[in-house]
């Protein structure tokens, strides 16, 4: 039997044993604040409020798992990277030492791939495919050394697992933390900025007013209660499609009427354009 995945409910089923394992990875994830010296290998307690959505999404896809026992339960810490993808390669600070690691709960998945290019890396100098991505130096000291971006981008790298990637999808988190000199003036004037390695740079221009970067909310309330109102949600799920967003509609009908209200003063007689 195949494992199977669920995005919509991220949720994930496979066979293990004599029984079915259940999970998934939440939207509303929670810190460990504090880690113990002593805890290696060790587990918590599963929270059923934190698993319930869980189990609601594994039973609409196998519904006799509703009327199915529980054999046993396992909840542990997982670390996550900020951008959900491993640590590879030489480290920037110390010649000739390697890493492999970083594979936020995919390292099954990923090991052979990457374990090869990582030999091949550590003999050669360099791996034979681009590992860009993957590459341990794409993180900017700045960033690495700034724990509210290391927190949150973990966060929502997290939260984020079973998203499908739009291409004009946003991060909400580690917002804010380096602009230019212009940014206050550039804002006023209806920017909306985009977030590259830190830096908040100009988007697109709305002519609806300001659009400013809010404060990064672990669980996407923004101003509403917890849980119970996602309208901020909903308003970003506008953005989450591979066409063109909403807001390029908008400025696209401006920018057509703003065209033709001059080309209609070009032609007045007495007027100049």
């Amino acid at each position: 039997m195949p494992n199977v995945r669920d995005h919509d409910a991220s949720v994930y089923l496979r066979l293990q044993g004599d029984a079915l394992s259940v999970g998934g990875y939440e939207t509303n994830p929670i810190f460990w604040e504090e880690v113990s010296d002593n805890f290696a290998f060790g587990l918590f307690d599963l929270d059923w409020d934190v698993f319930g959505p869980h189990i609601e999404g594994a039973v609409n896809r196998v519904p006799v798992l509703e009327k199915t026992g529980v054999k046993s339960t396992v909840c542990g810490p997982e670390s996550f990277t900020p951008d959900h993808k491993p640590l590879m390669g030489e480290a920037p600070e110390l010649r000739g030492f390697y890493l492999g690691c970083g594979f936020n709960s995919a390292g099954m998945m990923l090991g052979g791939g990457c374990g090869r290019e990582l030999a091949h890396w550590i003999v050669h100098g360099r791996p034979e495919k681009d590992m860009y991505s993957y590459d341990i130096r794409r993180f900017h000291p700045q960033l690495t050394d700034h724990r509210r971006w290391i927190r949150e981008r973990s966060h929502e790298s997290y939260a984020k697992n079973y998203s499908v990637v739009f291409p004009h999808d946003e991060p909400l988190a580690g917002r804010n933390m380096r602009t230019d000199p212009l940014h206050e003036e550039l804002l006023a004037r209806g920017c909306v900025f985009q977030e590259r390695q830190g830096w908040e740079r100009p988007g697109w221009f709305t002519p609806q007013g300001t659009a400013p970067v809010l404060q990064y909310d672990y669980y996407g309330a923004y101003g509403n209660e917890a849980h119970r109102d996602y309208a901020y949600g909903r308003l970003l799920g506008d953005e989450y499609t591979f066409d063109f967003p909403p807001h390029h509609d908008v400025l696209q009908k401006w920018a057509a009427e703003a065209g033709q209200t001059a080309n209609q003063a070009a032609h007045c007689p007495g007027l100049s354009a």
